[in-house]
């Protein structure tokens, strides 16, 4: 008898650890972002090469993040991502005061279900709007702005349950 008992946990254990668990990020990724309720439409070009279709925040409380979401123009390439670092700054209010958190990152491309996205963590203090977010690029090995290249994002919300 016990050794059917060990048998069976031994079976659910295996199975478990060989079931991998998607993220709530990649699970939004692979709807291509329709049920994500804080989705802006912005298609902006912010290079000849840089086109933002949508831009939505997930946020994740059973991993205490949010994830900022860009989704690219279907001919977005890595190599095109490569020549750029993109600056987002992020305003919001905090108990009475403005706050300016800038994030600098490397685009790292993500292709899920033939979409391409680019995504990064943000950090708002609990905040459940972001005011304004400003978004512009800078050549990745000069590190000086382009010119023309920047996208500004009021009221963003940053809670999607």
């Amino acid at each position: 008898m016990n050794s059917k008992i060990y048998l069976i946990a031994f079976l659910f254990i295996l199975i478990h650890a060989s079931c991998e668990l998607k993220s709530k990020v990649y699970l939004y990724l692979e709807r291509d972002l329709d049920i994500l309720n804080n989705v802006k439409v912005v298609n902006f070009q912010l290079a000849k090469d840089f086109e933002i279709e949508k831009i939505g925040v997930v946020r994740d409380l059973k991993n205490s993040s949010k994830t900022m979401i860009l989704k690219m123009d279907s001919k977005t390439t890595q190599k095109c991502v490569d020549k750029y670092i993109v600056n987002i700054e992020l305003i919001y209010n905090y108990m009475g005061d403005t706050k300016h958190v800038v994030k600098e990152i490397k685009p790292i491309l993500l292709s899920v279900n033939s979409n391409k996205y680019i995504t990064t963590e943000i950090h708002t203090n609990g905040i459940h709007k972001v005011e304004k977010v400003v978004y512009h690029l800078n050549n990745s090995r000069t590190n000086i702005k382009i010119k023309n290249s920047e996208l500004t994002v009021n009221n963003l919300y940053t809670n999607n349950d």
